[in-house]
């Protein structure tokens, strides 16, 4: 990694402000490689996609959590660059399937001194994810989650929006084809896993294997909500599959098809989908593999 160049993408409010906490310890680090790097702040959202698609650096480090990260790959996906993860943000679920550290001191270690790995990356209509996408409660509890973050740590911003959903959210009914076939199901929630692992920790896809090829796709039936009560905390062992409702298929391809309007969330960021969008939402395994250093 002698003549790697570095860009530093830095999300300030990340974790609270945890991220522009970072930046000098990161400037300190490589002042004592003598390593040829760039520091940048984003301003907002998709401004680390901005940043990451007009890098001319070998390696570009996102510095903040999935939401970031997700940024990021999605600027360099198509390109021979290598990602690189200092985790400053509140879930840093994407870590958790690779093994890098959550200390960002020796996160910065491994960007230094790691190795390079080849792993999947999915793919959501235009838009690519590292970790999980999803659609029903979860990603309604994601984007409370996202408000909630600024008032609590991440398992907790998670847990406090889950009971706020659980209030109002009903069951949607969503068809659904794959490689066997067609078949419509009421769903309260489907989370499309190339990681084991969202909201904090809550492992969703407790076998997913970024390198497999393939999508763990977990669904939940319609549930009544005193049922769900029992089911959710069993989410963080992974025990969730031993319930009659959770199903789990590995596919590398499924789309769906969804008559109301609904939130996708894709590692974290929001995106609020109508029938006027998009008649068929596809997911899949990207063509393209991701370079990390872990």
């Amino acid at each position: 990694m002698e003549d790697k160049t570095y860009l530093f993408i830095v999300n300030p409010v990340s974790g609270n402000g945890k991220g522009r906490k970072m930046v000098d310890k990161i400037h300190k680090a490589m002042a004592k490689t003598k390593k040829v790097y760039r520091l940048e702040l984003t301003k907002g959202k998709g401004y680390a996609k901005r940043l990451a698609l007009a890098a001319t650096e070998d390696v570009v480090v996102a510095v903040g959590g999935d939401g970031t990260i997700n940024e990021v790959v999605n600027g360099i996906i198509k390109s021979d660059k290598v990602l690189g993860v200092v985790p400053s943000g509140t879930g840093n679920d994407f870590i958790r399937n690779l093994d890098i550290p959550k200390e960002p001191e020796k996160a910065l270690e491994r960007i230094l001194n790691g190795e390079e790995i080849a792993i999947n990356v999915g793919k959501a209509f235009e838009h690519y994810f590292v970790n999980i996408a999803s659609v029903g409660l979860d990603a309604e509890i994601a984007n409370e989650a996202n408000r909630l973050k600024k008032f609590f740590n991440g398992t907790t911003a998670y847990v406090v929006a889950f009971i706020k959903a659980l209030l109002s959210f009903n069951s949607i009914s969503i068809s659904i084809k794959n490689g066997k076939g067609s078949f419509k199901q009421e769903t309260t929630l489907m989370a499309l896993c190339n990681g084991k692992s969202y909201g904090g920790g809550m492992k969703i896809a407790p076998l997913a294997d970024m390198g497999d090829d393939l999508l763990d796709i977990c669904i939940v039936k319609k549930i009544n909500k005193l049922k769900l009560l029992l089911v959710f905390p069993t989410i963080f062992t992974g025990k969730h599959t031993k319930f009659k409702e959770v199903q789990i298929i590995k596919e590398p391809y499924i789309s769906l098809r969804i008559e109301d309007p609904v939130i996708i969330n894709l590692d974290g960021e929001i995106y609020p989908i109508t029938k006027e969008d998009f008649e068929v939402l596809e997911f899949k395994i990207s063509k393209f593999k991701l370079k990390v250093l872990c």
